[in-house]
């Protein structure tokens, strides 16, 4: 542990002993560019930055009525898929219950057949149903 202390203070002292360079600093403002000698912008270069704030502005409002309708657009198709899972789930469920009603008609028809063609029948029509029995009790787990 002493050996890698007395390295990292080597290592230390030799950072300390190299100079860092500052950077050179930035040039004095001239009379070219944006601002006059007097320190005010100048009419033409005002003038060309409302143009662009404008024009950016227009570019936003555009973009922004893109979006809005984009989005009612696809809100429409959500809204239209959704009506047509539906209005598709109905007819099935028509279907299925018209089907079951058919079903159950001819089963009770079948079964009044049964009953009224049975020989049994007229003789069990004078007499109680029988009894019926309880469920049977499982055991239970522990």
């Amino acid at each position: 542990a002493r050996k890698k202390l007395r390295q990292h203070q080597q290592q230390q002292q030799q950072g300390a002993e190299t100079v860092a360079v500052a950077p050179s600093p930035a040039p004095a403002p001239t009379s070219e560019g944006p601002l006059s000698p007097s320190g005010t912008v100048s009419g033409s270069l005002l003038s060309l930055a409302k143009n662009q704030m404008l024009e950016a502005r227009r570019q936003a409002i555009a973009a922004g009525m893109a979006a809005k309708s984009a989005r009612e657009a696809f809100e429409e198709v959500l809204a239209s898929a959704e009506k047509q899972g539906k209005e598709i789930g109905r007819a099935v469920y028509e279907q299925v219950r018209e089907s079951a009603a058919a079903q159950a008609e001819e089963a009770r028809t079948l079964a009044k057949e049964a009953t009224d063609s049975s020989p049994m029948a007229m003789t069990n029509a004078s007499s109680p149903p029988p009894p019926t029995l309880p469920p049977p009790q499982l055991p239970r787990p522990e």
